[in-house]
Parts: C-alpha cells; structure tokens; sequence
C-alpha cells in the first residue's frame, strides 16, 4: 500500500487495551494531539473489566478517527492480530495502552521514510514512572529531527548489533534494536500474513525476524518517539515461568531462522541463554524441570550446526555482552 508523492498517506495506529482505566486516556490524548493529523486509531479493547471500554468509546464519539472493537479476552497477541486484521493505513505503529507517543513522532517517522524510501522508521525512547504522566504528556518536543542512520541489512543488524564497544571502537552510529514493535513505524505491506503467536509471551520478539527479514532498510531517527512508562505489573517485570519459558522457545526458533538465512544469531543466542539461566532459578515441579530440560536439549541440538568458530564467536559475544549488562547496572548504581 503505496502511497503517491502527493497523497498523505494514512498511519494506522494500533492500541490493545486491557483493564488501563486510569491510565489510558494519557496515551490517546497523545496521539490525538500529533502533529500529524492523517491517522487511523484502532483499538481494541481485550476484554477488560474496569471501565476501559467506556473510556474508548467516549473518546471515539469524540474523534471519527478511533474506532473501538470489543473482543473476549485473549491476550495482547490476539488483540493485535485482531487489529492488523482491519488496518487500512499505509503504515503501521504500535502503542502500549500505558505509553506516550510524543507529539511530532509520528510526523518525523513519516518523513524520514519518505526521505530515505526505508521500509521501518525509528527513534529514541524514553523511560518514566507513572507519577510523571501530566509532565510527560505536556512535555516541549523539538519538531525537528535529523537522520542517524540506515541499515541497509536489517536482519544481519538486528541479530549482530547488540555490542556497545563494538560501537565505541569503530565510532559507528548504528541503530539499536529494540525487541518490542512499538517505538516503530512500518510500511503496513512488511504486516502482510505475519501475525502475533497465541497463548505465548515475548510476542514481539517472535516476529522479530520475519518483519526484518522482509525489510530492505531501516532508518533512525534522533528524536525521541516514544515514551515508555515502565510499571511495576508489567509481565517484563515480574515475569512468570511461563514466560521466561516462552521467551527461550522463540529464541531458538529466531536462532534456527536465522541460521537458515545465513546469518549467525548472536542476539537470539545471548536471549536464549539469559532465559534458560533465569528459568534453571526459578523451577519449582518436576515438570518444570523436565521443560528446561527439554529446552536445553533443543539448544545442544541446534547448535551442532554451525562450526567450531562461529560456536567460538557466539560465546565469546554472549561473555562480552553480559561483562557489559553488569558494568552498566553498577554505573547505574554507583
């Protein structure tokens, strides 16, 4: 879905809610003052139990440009495939019903893609604790904006670039890429039969790879766009066996994808082994024990694929990756 030089084209903004009635009206009250008016705001309400529903469904009384879906509840997964299952934009972007977009940031994404004819378009993100939410959402952002870079191997870059020194040393200005979908805008044609797993957590991740994959470049961008409140219920914070279970299940189905394309999964490789380690911690049956088990055994096997060397690599990335996660968390401390 192309749009022509003297066309506007349409960004579909995508919003699973769930139970937010204190704190969704923040989010679409930034997304309703963008600077960039040509939006399709869909939301769909997963279920909720609080007053979330109404909520939306005044805010589309008030807006022709929401429209609302109320679903049963099936999880964030579900409620977003639901929603891909609708779009009509020519582009795509994710939000958290608890996140902020900042006022230019769908403007500027849209800019730097038209500029640069990439196919997904990112920014910098921003963290906050939910007190700061008036502040955030009043918050001056520069309209302007200036390209950092474009990687032209989306793939290779997102399961290679996870080393801040590798950055240092040869002082290139790559992008970072971020598990999640949102704080991303997407040419809406990369979403074209690629859908959310059911029943799993760590969902974004598991698209991951098929989205690049499909991706002739990416664009980044140095302004922040997206606001990310960061909340103590959040399953990333508090996640359960399931999901660090889940999360070791798609890193090595994305360590096998990868593998197929060519290319070596450092990410995928340092997810998996984080997970599994925090899994082997937390078991508390024995048929936990037998899924680790089960997991550690489908990761021995995958990785009798690749030769001595890139197994070498793969280890020798994974340490240097987690030497610098513990220097980072004792300078945040210090």
């Amino acid at each position: 879905m192309e749009h022509k030089n003297n066309q506007i084209a349409l960004v579909s903004v995508i919003i699973p809610a769930y139970n937010s009635e204190s704190v969704i009206s923040f989010c679409l009250d930034s997304i309703l003052k963008q600077s960039y008016k040509n939006l399709e705001i869909i939301i769909v309400d997963d279920g909720s139990t609080d007053s979330t529903p109404e909520i939306c469904d005044k805010y589309a009384q008030r807006d022709a440009r929401i429209k609302v879906f109320h679903t049963i509840n099936q999880g964030i997964s579900e409620a977003q495939n639901n929603a891909l299952d609708i779009v009509s934009g020519n582009y795509i972007i994710f939000c958290d019903n608890d996140d902020i977009i900042p006022i230019y940031a769908i403007e500027q994404l849209v800019d730097a893609i038209k500029k640069t004819n990439a196919d997904i378009a990112t920014g910098k993100t921003s963290v906050f604790s939910p007190e700061k939410y008036d502040f955030i959402l009043n918050r001056k952002y520069s309209s302007y904006s200036t390209i950092v870079s474009i990687s032209h191997t989306p793939y290779k870059d997102y399961e290679n670039n996870i080393l801040k020194i590798s950055r240092f040393l040869f002082r290139k200005r790559k992008a970072y890429f971020l598990e999640s979908t949102w704080g991303k805008l997407y040419k809406s044609t990369l979403w074209d039969s690629v859908r959310f797993p059911k029943n799993m957590f760590s969902q974004d991740v598991a698209v991951n790879p098929i989205v690049y994959s499909k991706a002739v470049n990416i664009v980044t961008i140095d302004s922040i766009i997206y606001e990310y409140c960061i909340s103590g219920k959040s399953v990333s914070h508090n996640p359960s066996f399931k999901y660090i279970c889940d999360t070791c299940t798609i890193a090595l189905n994305n360590f096998n994808y990868a593998l197929n394309d060519g290319i070596l999964p450092y990410r995928s490789y340092f997810l998996f082994r984080q997970s599994l380690s925090v899994a082997s911690r937390m078991y508390k049956t024995r048929d936990d024990l037998n899924q680790i088990q089960l997991l550690r055994n489908r990761y021995f096997y995958s990785k009798r694929k690749l030769p001595f060397r890139h197994q070498f690599f793969l280890n020798l990335v994974y340490y240097i990756h987690l030497l610098e996660v513990s220097l980072s968390t004792l300078v945040r401390r210090g």
